[in-house]
């Protein structure tokens, strides 16, 4: 048997370890608590405006909340109190294809005819 298996007595870097594991257990449920976790929603919301927010619309919701450090929640609590019912990715992508659609087929068109179409 090895001197550092002594069932007696915890190895010093156990014993470090499962301190640190119980500090950061109290500090977790500390954390958690109701209050705590409003305050910090509360300080994420007053830091985070809807222009924030907005400038994100091209990416796609799960995206934009990762670019903006903040739950994809927090975002759609922002939109809706803004009156975005729903977040708009898919419909400017759809938008701009269109528009990107339309362009070839102007300049597609003017290569044929030599001129834009009326």
């Amino acid at each position: 048997r090895r001197l550092t298996e002594n069932r007696d007595s915890p190895r010093p870097a156990t014993a470090a370890r499962r301190q640190l594991l119980e500090e950061w257990a109290a500090q977790a449920l500390s954390d958690t608590a109701p209050e705590a976790r409003a305050n910090r929603v509360r300080d994420m919301r007053q830091s985070l405006s809807f222009a924030d927010v907005s400038r994100h619309f091209h990416l796609p919701l799960t995206q934009a909340a990762e670019l903006l450090n903040v739950s994809v929640t927090l975002v759609k609590r922002i939109c809706r109190e803004n009156g975005v019912s729903r977040w708009p990715f898919r419909k400017l992508a759809s938008r701009m294809k269109k528009e990107r659609i339309a362009r070839e087929d102007d300049a597609r068109e003017s290569s044929i005819y030599g001129h834009a179409p009326p």
